[in-house]
């Protein structure tokens, strides 16, 4: 009997082996018979010869605005104060010290006491000298008084040639000898008294005052500990309103100078903001990071704020005019083929969203200012649209007011 030629056409197994390639074969044509058949079924109602489609989209969008927006930048800071190792000018024994950390102290409260016995057997010693010169003195005074009376008398009778000139020679040598003794005598007074008051002012210096109200930091030694001058003993830190320190980019140098406002918010106190004015700007532009320091003084004090917190601190850098406004979260950032990154947002188009490009002027909170072809009053998408492409079907499911994001920008 003849063979078809598609009976030809296929060949025989080769003997021993399982026929796997055969039913191989028809797995393969069975799958892209199903392929074929299920793509008329999937979508809608599953009906045969229905097209494919995708869901649409639930998203939230917001209107877009035209107003003014302010543009502020946050930097990153600290706050610091004047803080003051205190230490003595003397040496002795640490008798006392009547404060603790936490403490809150005067400006001249005593805050350490040194025992000083061997200065204070020195001041006593001085002021003995001081009293043994200031004597000397007396008496070479007394003593020129009388040589003066003498030398007069002398010379009237050296005028009278009355007495010798040898005689009238003595009496004026012995003048001058008194006034030698007396300048003499005047300037060991002097200097015992300038030793005295070096010693009791080194005898003040042994009772350690606060140069500044404010609080104990830190206490370093206690009573009994022998301390040289400067032997750190209390650590004091001021109590006036503290500065705050930050570093500015060069670029915004130019809106952060003296007398510029600014708000100022720690970890410690919360949400709470704390109002400020810049005081100081370097003068120098750091080659490291290339930033400038910057610091402002705060308008108020709180109890929990410390010197080497953490701040965060806002200025307000620029403000533009009549400019359209979106939310910051509608403003996405997409990749093109050829790697440049571009930004955009989504604005509604009936039921589909359309990509459209824009350029950020400046951010201001969860505020943009943007420059796009597109008009007050549309509705870009804020919400469930970072998966979205060019045209895909959206279902709008909540939108917000414009003037309820200006409020939200001027508070």
């Amino acid at each position: 009997m003849p063979q078809t030629p598609a009976a030809a056409a296929v060949p025989a197994p080769p003997p021993g082996r399982p026929r796997i390639w055969v039913r191989l074969a028809v797995i393969g044509v069975l799958l892209v018979i199903a392929g074929g058949v299920g793509s008329r079924f999937v979508g809608g109602r599953g009906r045969p010869g229905e097209e494919f489609t995708l869901p649409a989209v639930a998203v939230r969008a917001e209107l877009v605005a035209r107003a003014s927006l302010a543009i502020q930048s946050s930097y990153p800071g600290e706050l610091i104060g004047e803080v003051s190792d205190l230490s003595p000018q003397v040496s002795g024994i640490l008798a006392e010290v009547p404060v603790r950390i936490g403490d809150v102290v005067a400006q001249g409260q005593v805050v350490a006491v040194i025992d000083d016995v061997d200065l204070r057997n020195q001041l006593m010693e001085a002021k003995g000298q001081l009293g043994v010169a200031d004597a000397n003195r007396k008496r070479s005074q007394a003593e020129l008084i009388g040589m003066a009376a003498d030398h007069r008398r002398s010379d009237r009778l050296y005028q009278e040639n009355l007495l010798s000139e040898q005689e009238f020679d003595r009496v004026v040598a012995n003048l001058a000898t008194a006034q030698a003794t007396l300048a003499a005598s005047h300037a060991q007074v002097e200097q015992a008294g300038a030793r005295v008051a070096l010693l009791e002012e080194q005898h003040a210096n042994a009772r350690l005052l606060a140069p500044f109200g404010g609080t104990v930091a830190a206490r370093y030694l206690d009573r009994g500990v022998l301390v040289q001058p400067g032997t750190p003993i209390l650590r004091l830190v001021e109590a006036a309103p503290l500065l705050a320190q930050f570093h500015v980019p060069e670029r915004d140098l130019g809106a952060v100078r003296p007398g510029v406002t600014l708000s100022v918010q720690t970890q410690g106190t919360g949400a709470r903001l704390f109002a400020g004015t810049v005081l100081r700007v370097s003068g120098e532009v750091s080659r490291n990071d290339r930033t400038v320091t910057v610091e402002a003084g705060l308008n108020e004090s709180d109890a929990l704020l410390r010197p080497g917190m953490y701040a965060e601190v806002v200025v307000r850098v620029q403000s533009i005019e009549d400019t359209l406004v979106v939310p910051g979260s509608a403003i996405l950032e997409r990749v093109a083929m050829d790697g440049t990154r571009h930004e955009g947002v989504f604005v509604v188009r009936d039921d589909t969203a359309a990509w459209v490009p824009v350029v950020v002027e400046g951010r201001s909170g969860n505020l943009a200012a943007i420059e796009a072809p597109i008009e007050s009053g549309d509705l870009v998408l804020t919400l469930g649209h970072t998966e979205l492409e060019n045209g895909g079907r959206i279902n709008v499911v909540g939108s917000a007011a414009p003037q309820q994001n200006m409020q939200e920008s001027t508070s």
